[in-house]
């Protein structure tokens, strides 16, 4: 898994397309619309893990992330 934590969803999904890593975006605290321009804040599965055939990443994302 790509370490995408800390950039933004425009520039993570498009390594991730580049990988061609299957991605989900959950928007933290159920926000309503997602921004290309918000920031990855965290992944599942954790960024260097090894990714298993199949597994679709599951991107957290927020207009700013909590540290």
């Amino acid at each position: 898994m790509p370490n995408v934590t800390g950039v933004r969803l425009d520039a993570a999904e498009k390594d991730l397309k580049r990988r061609s890593v299957p991605y989900r975006i959950l928007a933290s605290g159920g926000s309503g619309a997602v921004k290309n321009s918000w920031t990855v804040c965290e992944t599942n599965p954790a960024p260097r893990t090894h990714l298993e055939s199949g597994t679709t990443v599951r991107l957290i994302v927020a207009p700013s992330c909590k540290r």
